[in-house]
């Protein structure tokens, strides 16, 4: 049999999905017959519709259900009104599974045709007939015209069709029940575009790079007790029913606020390279899965949308040297200026800005994150300190000491603010807060910042106004970027940019008592 590939990304995914989940063929090779690869497609579909949905037997409403308890329905599968396998009665669609509730019942019933169209082939030639793509199995496609009375499903191969669908029940995917829109949710997977096969020029055998991430992500799932997945928490009414935290991601390190993106699943893998770097061979398994997601188009796929992405090579060194999943949770405790609601329209827009900074590291995503003022919680000092050495050429002793000079400003700011607050405390006005004030006065440094003409003007002004406020010098360690802002290996964008990034750097010590609280930030439940 000639060698099995495909042309689009997503049924090569339900192809190395299949092998991974397989006891029979673990690599193509394996397949050496058309009816294994009927065989394949078959065990696999039905596998699928194992964990196509979830279900509680707990009641919320009682004083003794304290967390709901889930399962997957392995029997009667039969979503919809009719069976009353619905979301007010306890059952949801497994995160992973690319439909809608809407849809749900087309998808089983669609699985379990290519289930009986498959066992009735009796040669080859049946396999590569061909098959309506329907989008209850198919999110991607959509009917089209050509030139006919009305639109028809696009066709592939019943082999096509079959993986396709395997595609969209596999378990073996990243997945999360993802916010789109306000207050609108919908299952959203990633299907990364790589290839079944490749051949370096150093080795003898061919790797199987999408087969190799499926494993991987496989084996990440396992490293999590199954029951964590499985308990929801109640709902504070008591009457309704809310997901397990299967839905909040499928995989160890998902980020707390129901997103996924290439930034969430490379954190994750980089973080399971780390804690298996004491096993060897593992630990170069998992470097080579995460090097191979290294410029290939990401895709997220949704029933209600789907969307691109791609990384730089930055990415993987940040997150191999530093905690990104940390840094994704750190991001809600920034302070964005006139944003009060963590649900802030602003809000969203400036996390977006922070995750294609991390994802890219181009001077552009640079300067669309810095277009929001905020106040950046101290662990963000490593985006800043690698994005400047990296991306911008600077040593790592001058980012350094820039580093101190803007610490040296956020530091002058606050003892200014504080101080302001304990004269308004004792003469009995009602000021504004140590953070407001705080705010005020970073903000009108950033303005003589952004508005110096020349780079002796930029440290003037603000030597000028630190020593009004404070009466104190910059702390020692600021001196080098001092010197080295004079000459010519600095700009004055450069400068501009160091000093206001780093400014914005709280640092622990002058954290507020409301944001050394552990924020946690739950994805509401639609």
């Amino acid at each position: 049999m000639k060698q099995i590939d495909f042309q689009h990304p997503y049924p090569r995914y339900g192809f190395a999905a299949a092998l991974v989940a397989s006891e029979s063929f673990n690599i193509p090779e394996h397949l050496e017959t058309w009816e294994d690869v009927r065989q394949l497609a078959v065990e696999t579909l039905k596998d699928g519709l194992n964990y196509f949905s979830v279900f509680t037997k707990d009641d919320p409403a009682l004083e003794a259900t304290t967390a709901l308890t889930f399962d997957y329905v392995k029997t009667d599968l039969n979503p919809g009104k009719a069976s009353g396998q619905i979301a007010a009665k306890g059952y949801f669609l497994a995160p992973h599974v690319v439909t809608s509730d809407g849809s749900a019942a087309n998808t089983v019933g669609e699985a379990k045709l290519l289930i009986q169209t498959l066992e009735k082939c009796k040669t080859e030639k049946d396999l590569f007939k061909p098959y309506d793509l329907k989008r209850s199995f198919a999110p991607l496609t959509s009917k089209v015209n050509n030139g006919s009375k009305s639109a028809q499903n696009p066709k592939a191969s019943l082999r096509d069709a079959a993986f396709t669908c395997i595609t969209t029940l596999t378990r073996f995917k990243p997945a999360v029940y993802a916010a789109y829109q306000k207050g609108s949710f919908a299952n959203a997977v990633m299907i990364p575009d790589l290839p079944l096969y490749s051949v370096e020029q150093d080795q003898e055998e061919p790797s199987y790079p999408m087969v190799d991430f499926v494993e991987e992500f496989r084996k990440m799932q396992e490293s999590i007790k199954a029951d964590h997945y499985m308990i929801g928490e109640v709902a504070p009414d008591k009457k309704s029913f809310r997901r397990p935290n299967l839905h909040k991601g499928n995989y160890p390190n998902a980020p707390s606020d129901s997103k996924l993106n290439a930034v969430s699943v490379v954190a994750a893998i980089a973080e399971w390279y780390k804690k298996n770097l004491e096993q060897g061979k593992r630990a170069a398994h998992i470097k080579a899965v995460l090097d191979s997601l290294k410029g290939r188009p990401l895709y997220i796929v949704s029933y209600e949308f789907a969307r691109q992405e791609r990384f730089s090579h930055h990415l993987i060194s940040l997150a191999l040297q530093h905690d990104v999943p940390k840094l994704q949770k750190a991001v809600w405790r920034s302070k964005i200026y006139g944003v009060e609601k963590f649900d802030d329209p602003k809000r969203q827009l400036f996390n977006l800005a922070f995750t294609h900074l991390l994802q890219l590291y181009t001077s552009t995503d640079f300067k669309n994150f810095m277009a929001y003022r905020a106040e950046y919680p101290a662990e963000f000092s490593p985006i800043f300190n690698n994005y400047f050495m990296d991306a911008e050429n600077l040593s790592p002793t001058l980012v350094r000491s820039a580093r101190a000079y803007g610490q040296s400003l956020n530091n002058a700011a606050y003892r200014t603010a504080n101080k302001k607050y304990e004269e308004d405390q004792k003469a009995g006005r009602a000021g504004l807060s140590v953070d407001e004030n705080k705010a005020r006065i970073l903000t009108e440094l950033e303005s003589r910042v952004l508005s110096a003409k020349s780079k002796p003007e930029l440290l003037s002004q603000i030597s000028i106004t630190i020593g009004r406020m404070t009466g104190k010098d910059f702390y020692p360690e600021a001196g080098e970027f001092m010197e080295e802002v004079l000459t010519e290996k600095v700009s004055l964008k450069q400068a501009q940019y160091l000093i206001t990034a780093f400014m914005r750097l709280r640092s622990v010590a002058t954290a507020s008592t409301e944001e050394a609280k552990n924020t946690t930030v739950a994805s509401a439940e639609a």
